[in-house]
């Protein structure tokens, strides 16, 4: 039984005004030669209500852990349209077009409601309402790979700021998702995600967070359950 052991390390850069905003971003796994990733996301805002952005990946990140035991990468261009209809609502449609390097192609479109449940100076509630399908052209892959999918799901996302000074700012995050997923001769059945993030921003220019996200899922209509740490560092220039 062979073991995938992934390792990346990355670094971008970012530009905004008050429309328009591109980010850039270079990846390397330094235990495979070559393994470069690269990443292009733009977006524009064009008035207070609408706006769009596109991002491509090349040899993404986003791929079954499955599929990398037989080499598989790929890439993928996507592009949103939003609009803010008020201050507590607003609405997003994407889709996305995956191609991996096995012939397989993939489509997804997805479309979410946000809603604003409730703010003040230390809380932030939200709700997110999601509808998700996808379709791929190749069948009997490796990896997991339906070849048609769709889910329905609910998130609450929960936001505490536990201290706050000036630019300080140490907030907490918690985050659970629930809904349904349906596959392809497989019956629809329930799934849940729960996410807990420590926030920290430090100032203006430099923040972390660190978190862990539990998750119980259902690929090929058996549950798997998934327990994921992670780390981020952002410093703008």
């Amino acid at each position: 039984k062979r073991v995938v052991d992934r390792h990346r390390f990355g670094i971008g850069l970012s530009y905004d005004r008050v429309r328009f905003g591109s980010a850039i971003e270079v990846l390397r796994n330094p235990e495979q030669d070559p393994d470069y990733g690269f990443r292009w996301l733009t977006s524009y805002r064009f008035d207070d209500y609408w706006h769009a952005s596109a991002e491509f990946f090349y040899n993404a990140d986003d791929l079954p852990i499955k599929g990398r035991v037989v080499g598989l990468r790929g890439s993928y261009l996507s592009f949103n349209l939003g609009i803010r209809t008020s201050d507590l609502d607003s609405y997003r449609l994407s889709l996305t077009h995956y191609y991996f390097n096995d012939g397989n192609r993939k489509w997804s479109l997805g479309l979410n409601w946000d809603h604003q449940l409730y703010i003040d100076h230390r809380f932030w509630l939200s709700n997110r309402i999601s509808l998700y399908a996808s379709t791929s052209n190749r069948r009997e892959r490796y990896y997991f790979n339906p070849k048609s999918d769709m889910s329905a799901e609910n998130r609450v996302d929960l936001r505490h700021t536990i201290h706050r000074r000036y630019d300080f700012k140490f907030i907490q995050r918690f985050v659970l998702t629930t809904g349904f997923y349906k596959q392809a001769f497989f019956k629809s059945r329930f799934f849940y995600i729960f996410r807990y993030e420590h926030h920290w921003d430090l100032d203006d220019r430099k923040a972390f967070l660190y978190g862990i996200s539990y998750s119980n899922r259902i690929y090929d209509g058996r549950r798997e359950h998934g327990l994921v740490y992670y780390l981020t560092l952002n410093w703008r220039f």
